[in-house]
């Protein structure tokens, strides 16, 4: 565990309906804007407090840094591979 975070327990599952709204909405501003105040609002109703939300939303920016990054090493392997084919080992 890093030093100086709080460890986020939660108190409760969240319901199936919240799951399904949120893999039901669009992408666009409004609908990113919908779904971060329900998540906000089950956080809350489920008795986090505002820091553990902060926690929460801190780790939520840990995972998408990290999955981007790995995206673009991917993203930079596959164009090396494909500027110098020479390269690749053969079967």
């Amino acid at each position: 565990m890093k030093q100086g975070r709080t460890v986020i327990r939660r108190r409760r599952s969240f319901p199936a309906a919240f799951l399904m709204e949120a893999l039901t909405l669009s992408t666009d501003q409004k609908g990113t804007r919908i779904l971060a105040r329900t998540f906000f609002n089950q956080l809350r109703a489920s008795g986090y407090t505002p820091h553990q939300v902060i926690g929460i939303a801190t780790e939520l920016l840990e995972l998408v840094t990290t999955d981007i990054k790995e995206g673009d090493k991917a993203t930079a392997v596959q164009a090396a591979q494909e500027q110098a084919p020479e390269l690749r080992p053969h079967a």
